[in-house]
């Protein structure tokens, strides 16, 4: 389907009645605690993928998406394994 230029790919708009980003957030907002344990629980995890994931994604949440790595990062898969931290009792 090619686009015509200067017509909205939506012209509907968003469906009534959906969430916009601060609703979601709110609703989410009670379930912070158990994404915190579930984001230590992979921080620890045996594979340093799912680790090195936790992490971007982690950081993303907490400080924003990166725009880019900066050029002393390794490449990926490269990495060192974060520390192991602990889990919460």
């Amino acid at each position: 389907m090619k686009f015509t230029k200067g017509t909205s790919g939506n012209p509907k708009g968003r469906p009534k009645g959906s969430l916009d980003l601060p609703e979601v957030r709110k609703l989410l907002a009670r379930h912070s605690a158990t994404f915190e344990a579930k984001l230590l629980e992979l921080l620890n995890h045996e594979d340093r993928r799912v680790q090195m994931e936790a992490l971007r994604l982690g950081y993303a949440y907490l400080y924003g998406k990166p725009l880019g790595l900066p050029s002393h990062f390794p490449p990926l898969g490269m990495a060192r394994a974060p520390p192991q931290l602990p889990l919460p009792d």
